[in-house]
């Protein structure tokens, strides 16, 4: 896991991350700990390249239980999801280039209940029905500590970028390379009354 879209990624138009519809034949629930190993191989496979130790990956979800989303039909994961959940600290070091993706700080890290300062996207991987999960996941991250906090990640290749302008991130000015974010709707000054999408003042 690496906050990379891969290239097998793929929605088919423009769309608000917030505003993305839930689709029922995914789930996209929390992941259970049994199902820990089979998202770090999908996460390798689908992020060449990228090499995180399992150790760190369970540490990880150890600190926070609802930062890893499979996506699941039928019983089958075909794709999924993993964010980090940072603090102000972890932030900072996000924009100035001092974060270590492939062995976070759990210092940096928002545990359980805690409010982050920023969402990055560690993983993505999916396609074809799988790419309903990502909906899925941003509905799950309306709710609260999680619905004030922008999205930050990074291309892993140009279709992983034209992914990222389908859903509304755009490039950000900071010391870390290639860094995209997503702006939360109620965190945009002409969308400030909008109550609808879990963002509440």
């Amino acid at each position: 896991m690496h906050g990379k879209f891969p290239a097998n990624a793929g929605l088919s138009q423009r769309h608000e991350f917030d505003l993305l519809e839930p689709v029922a034949s995914v789930d996209a629930s929390p992941v259970k700990p049994e199902e820990l190993p089979e998202m770090i191989a999908l996460a390798r496979a689908a992020v060449p390249g990228v090499s995180i130790a399992t150790k760190t990956v369970e540490r990880v979800y150890r600190r926070h239980p609802h930062c890893i989303f499979p996506f699941r039909s039928r019983g089958n994961i075909l794709g999924g999801m993993a964010f980090l959940y940072l603090n102000e600290d972890g932030f900072d070091r996000l924009l100035l280039d001092e974060f270590d993706f492939s062995d976070p700080d759990p210092a940096v890290l928002c545990g359980l209940g805690e409010t982050p300062a920023a969402i990055y996207i560690w993983a993505l991987a999916a396609r074809g029905r799988a790419t309903g999960g990502i909906a899925n996941v941003s509905a799950w991250l309306h709710r609260e500590p999680f619905s004030r906090a922008d999205y930050y990640a990074q291309p892993a290749s140009k279709h992983g970028e034209r992914i990222m302008i389908q859903v509304g991130f755009e490039p950000t000015s900071s010391f870390q390379r290639d860094l995209w974010i997503y702006r939360r709707l109620c965190n945009r000054v002409q969308a400030r009354p909008t109550v609808a999408l879990g963002c509440v003042a």
